[in-house]
C-alpha cells in the first residue's frame, strides 16, 4: 500500500515591511494590573465616595456650622462675654506666672489617635469665626471653661470638611477610638493639664443631652464622618 504524504500548506507570509506581533511588554502588563486595581478600590469605596460627593453637593459648611453652634449652646450653654468694669479690672486677681520652660502655646495631643493641634480661643459663636478658626486648630468652645479652671471645658474640632482641606480637616475623625482610661494632655495658659477619658457617647443632641454625660473636658464633632447626622462627645476627668 502507497504511504500517504501529508503535506501541511506553508503559513502564509506578512506583507513586506509589516511587524511581526510581539509579546505584551511589562509596561503594559503593569498598566494593566494598576487599572484593574484602581477599579477594585472603587469599587470597595464606592459607598464612602458616593456619601461624600452627596454631602459636599447637599451642605454647605456654612449651614452645618451654624447647627453645630445651635446645638452645643443647648448641650453646653453659651454667654456672651462682658466687658469688665474699670473696677473689677483693677480688683481682678493677677494671672499667674507661667511655669518656666513651658510653652505659651496653647495645645491638645492625644498620643492614641495622632492628634497634636493647637486651641483657639475665640469670644463669639459667629459663623464665620468659627470656620476661620477650625481651619487652624480647634476651638475652645465660647462660654464654656478654660481647662483646669473648675468647670467644663468644651473643645471641639472637624471631624471632616469641605474642600479645600488641611491638616485640620478632620483632627477629631479619630474621636470613636477612644476608651476609658486613655489620656488627653492639654498645654493652656503655660500649663500642661492631663485628663483621662471616662466615656463617650454618639447620637443626636438629644440622646447626647439624655444620657447625661458630665466632666472636667468634652471633645466633640459632627458624626459620622462626612455627614451631619449626630454628633460624638468624648468625656474625660482632670487628673493632674
Amino acid at each position: 500500500m502507497d504511504e500517504l504524504n501529508f503535506i501541511l500548506p506553508e503559513p502564509p507570509k506578512p506583507p513586506r515591511g509589516a511587524r511581526r506581533p510581539s509579546a505584551p511588554s511589562m509596561r503594559s502588563t503593569a498598566g494593566v494590573f494598576v487599572a484593574a486595581f484602581v477599579i477594585l478600590v472603587m469599587l470597595f469605596n464606592a459607598p464612602s465616595l458616593f456619601s461624600s460627593a452627596k454631602y459636599s453637593l447637599t451642605h454647605s459648611e456654612s449651614d452645618d456650622n451654624e447647627q453645630l453652634t445651635r446645638e452645643y449652646r443647648a448641650l453646653y450653654g453659651y454667654r456672651e462675654p462682658s466687658r469688665p468694669s474699670a473696677v473689677e479690672v483693677a480688683e481682678a486677681a493677677p494671672v499667674p506666672a507661667p511655669i518656666a520652660g513651658i510653652s505659651q502655646t496653647n495645645s491638645i495631643s492625644i498620643a492614641k489617635i495622632g492628634i497634636n493641634a493647637p486651641i483657639i480661643q475665640i469670644q463669639t459663636t459667629d459663623n464665620k469665626t468659627v470656620l476661620k478658626s477650625l481651619k487652624n486648630g480647634v476651638v475652645l468652645y465660647p462660654g464654656s471653661g478654660n481647662p483646669g479652671g473648675g468647670s467644663t471645658t468644651v473643645i471641639i474640632g472637624h471631624s471632616s470638611s469641605d474642600l479645600p482641606r488641611n491638616q485640620y480637616s478632620s483632627i477629631f475623625a479619630l474621636l470613636d477610638r477612644l476608651q476609658p482610661n486613655d489620656l488627653v494632655k492639654i498645654s493652656f495658659g503655660g500649663r500642661e493639664y492631663t485628663y483621662q477619658v471616662r466615656g463617650s457617647k454618639r447620637g443626636s443632641v438629644q440622646q447626647i443631652l439624655d444620657s447625661g454625660l458630665a466632666g472636667d473636658l468634652v471633645l466633640s464633632s459632627c458624626w459620622p464622618v462626612g455627614s451631619d447626622q449626630g454628633r460624638i462627645a468624648v468625656v474625660a476627668n482632670l487628673i493632674r
